[in-house]
């Protein structure tokens, strides 16, 4: 597997775990009050404000890094073969936009193997 595939695989993987981990905070915040009264401290400077914004951007960070790798590693991946496969797959990618990490990791990549190709599956096979 070229090294970049290999790049833009992590970069998914991070953008994928990263809007896990923020329905988690959501969750936690809307679960335990504690939690959401500390991150809702009106304040501008308090830790709770501070730490609501940085885990934004940091979400935000990630989200984007792994919307930028998934939408290259369907550009780059070799087991897709056709144009056509890959723009479609580039326009469903773009559609759901922040959750195209999320969709694309966890529904496609993490089923296949690592450094499985469709070439060398039909090598294998024959």
């Amino acid at each position: 597997m070229p090294k970049a595939t290999v790049v833009y695989r992590v970069l998914v993987a991070c953008g994928a775990w990263a809007v896990v981990g923020f329905v988690t905070v959501a969750a936690v915040r809307a679960a335990v009050p504690a939690v959401g009264h500390f991150l809702d401290d009106p304040a501008l400077l308090s830790p709770g404000h501070i730490t609501l914004v940085a885990i934004m951007a940091l979400f935000l960070l990630l989200v984007l890094v792994g919307w930028i790798g998934t939408l290259l590693h369907v550009a780059t991946n070799a087991a897709f073969r056709s144009p056509a496969q890959r723009v479609i797959i580039i326009a469903f990618l773009l559609l759901v936009n922040v959750g195209a990490s999320f969709i694309y990791y966890f529904v496609y990549l993490v089923w296949v193997r690592k450094g499985s190709s469709v070439a060398s599956d039909a090598a294998a096979a024959v």
